[in-house]
């Protein structure tokens, strides 16, 4: 898979699976540059901002692109989990989730590709979720802008296939890292068990990350405006 000379945008690369993507694009020979609210050790460049601040990312963008030089790939990975009862949904905790799960990603979006339009070429893709697709108790503003990521996607991939920018999306299922809970009773029995998980496992951040790279290549010149679950088959059950 050819990607050497790439310059790919990470958001989120710090840890889990946006570390792992930046990993991934690293060891094909890309320039990688991540973005994340937490300082990182990385030997990349890094941006620690936060991406709540949405109006300040086209500036981000643009000091980026000065100071690294021009972007071939975003891939849009931050996200702010949310666990919370609907009753006790607050204006706060809404907006800032909104705000980096998806503002963010727009106006990222909208930053990146002004430069890949002006060259005919670029990847955008976005990490959503099977809360996407799925509901869950307690995860009403989270599933929000996951799904609203996917209509992004969508949307996006129609809008700007004329310019030679290909927009796709990732929809992980249970995949271990750090935020995730892999040891209750539900995930052991309905999942495992069960059934619920057909490849009866939780999935790498690895495994993520090699999804994206090949959607983020040059390889794929056909697939736009849709997601890949990379979910171990739990989309497809019932």
């Amino acid at each position: 898979m050819t990607l050497t000379g790439q310059r790919v945008l990470v958001t989120g690369g710090t840890r889990g699976i946006g570390r792992a993507i930046a990993d991934a694009f690293l060891g094909r020979g890309c320039e990688v540059v991540t973005i994340d609210v937490d300082p990182a050790d990385t030997s990349w460049p890094h941006y620690q901002f936060d991406l709540a601040d949405t109006a300040g990312i086209a500036d981000l963008v643009s000091t980026i692109v000065q100071q690294e030089g021009p972007l071939d790939v975003l891939v849009n990975c931050a996200a702010i989990p949310s666990r919370v009862a609907f009753a006790d949904l607050g204006i706060d905790h809404f907006d800032q989730v909104m705000s980096v799960n998806l503002k963010a990603a727009v106006f990222l979006a909208q930053a990146v590709a002004r430069g890949m339009a002006d060259r005919g070429y670029g990847r955008i893709v976005n990490i959503t979720s099977i809360h996407g697709s799925r509901g869950e108790r307690e995860c009403l503003v989270y599933d929000m802008s996951k799904a609203a990521l996917g209509a992004l996607t969508r949307t996006l991939g129609v809008e700007l296939a004329g310019s030679g920018i290909l927009v796709t999306a990732v929809a992980p299922g249970f995949i271990d890292t750090r935020g995730a809970d892999l040891t209750t009773d539900s995930f052991t029995t309905v999942y495992q068990q069960f059934g619920k998980l057909p490849l009866g496992r939780a999935g790498r951040p690895e495994e993520v990350a090699e999804q994206v790279v090949w959607l983020a290549s040059p390889q794929n010149s056909y697939v736009t405006g849709t997601a890949l679950a990379v979910d171990g088959g739990l989309s497809a059950t019932f």
